[in-house]
């Protein structure tokens, strides 16, 4: 109860900070080829040649279920931690990943998807084991700062689908990589909470770890300037 002004504050300062960003986001500049080809662009698009972007985005949106259902859940739950250490964190990591965005965009140019992804996959099977199998209260917020952090990588598969799509798909494709990793929505929490009531807090966590190696394994594949519509049978 004695939290309950801060909270509402920071309700307020959550909603005002939403209506300025949906301001700003508007007010992007676009231009008039853009437009057209926006208006008549499908929805969505499916096609075989970015399966491997489609699959990394169910694996990606199965992996951050996960994490986001359960790993806040874990500190407050199992570990006592109040609303405003949860705040402080999230700062923390706002603050981190404000800063860090545009090295992290330099580093993908730099060493390519491939490189790039396979080092994000890595560290994610870190951060979900020791959710899963540290007591320690302050390790569990480097974790949770360190997935926070990890999240920027995932513009390892954006960059990699511009690489091998066709312009006029990229939009398209990015909805449909964006419905695929929200679809597991319906049932890994499901999966997860069920194992967590029934063996505990770090199964769901274990359980995670299957998508991360899964992401590593297709990883290996990733080859941009051969896959998609770089590949020898759509070269003229």
């Amino acid at each position: 109860e004695y939290q309950e002004p801060y909270l509402r504050g920071l309700f307020f300062v959550v909603l005002i900070s939403g209506v300025l960003g949906a301001i700003l986001i508007y007010k992007f500049p676009m231009s008039a080829n853009d437009r057209a080809a926006a208006a008549v662009a499908p929805r969505i698009v499916w096609r075989k040649e970015y399966y491997l972007y489609y699959a990394l985005s169910f694996l990606d949106g199965s992996r951050q279920q996960i994490y986001f259902a359960f790993a806040p859940f874990v500190l407050v739950e199992e570990f006592g931690v109040d609303a405003r250490t949860m705040t402080v964190l999230l700062i923390i990591s706002a603050l981190i990943n404000w800063r860090a965005g545009p090295p992290i965009g330099r580093l993908v140019d730099r060493i390519g998807e491939k490189q790039f992804l396979t080092i994000a996959y890595i560290a994610h099977f870190f951060v979900f084991l020791g959710f899963a199998l540290t007591r320690n209260v302050y390790l569990l917020y480097a974790f949770y700062l360190g997935y926070q952090f990890l999240f920027l990588f995932s513009v390892g598969t954006t960059t990699y689908l511009k690489k091998i799509a066709k312009r006029e798909d990229i939009a398209p494709s990015l909805a449909m990589g964006v419905s695929l990793a929200h679809l597991t929505a319906v049932i890994v929490p499901i999966i997860g909470s069920a194992l967590w009531s029934r063996l505990g807090y770090q199964f769901p966590f274990l359980f995670g770890t299957v998508f991360v190696v899964i992401s590593l394994i297709l990883t290996q594949r990733i080859n941009a300037s051969t896959q998609g519509f770089n590949a020898p049978e759509h070269a003229r």
